[in-house]
């Protein structure tokens, strides 16, 4: 597949994404699910999936895995926090700081524990592969 395809497709599926968040939180939240808190999501989306996109197919900045990883968590972080006092989120309170802390931290989690499913995932790929062609080397 071409990197313009691999975009498109990738740019799809980050869209999906953000409008599943949507429709959860609506579903969770009916009364607090507004249209700007879409825009916001999308907002927040589209330059991270982007940045993330470009970072890990073009191996930017650093040519080690987690290395680029976390350049990409970290710019998702500081463009959470552009976004959130752009659409006015981000009040400086104490009750609405302690809530905005909690969901960095829960964002930096759900990104841990998905690049580690994906690294599981990749394994038991590349195991499976080795396995057959062992396999096939076997009956050779």
């Amino acid at each position: 597949m071409g990197l313009g395809r691999k975009l498109r497709s990738g740019f799809l599926q980050a869209m999906g994404f953000a409008a599943t968040c949507f429709l959860v939180l609506s579903l969770i939240f009916p009364n607090g699910a507004h249209i700007k808190i879409f825009y916001y999501m999308v907002s927040l989306e589209i330059p991270a999936w982007l940045f993330a996109f470009l970072t890990f197919e073009l191996k930017l900045f650093s040519k080690k895995l987690w290395v680029r990883r976390t350049i990409v968590v970290t710019f998702g972080l500081l463009l959470m926090i552009a976004m959130s006092i752009l659409f006015g989120y981000l009040q400086w309170d104490s009750r609405r700081l302690i809530t905005f802390g909690i969901t960095i931290v829960i964002y930096v989690v759900i990104e841990i524990f998905a690049f580690y499913v994906i690294d599981t995932v990749q394994k038991r790929n590349l195991e499976a592969i080795n396995q057959k062609l062992a396999e096939q080397n076997k009956e050779n």
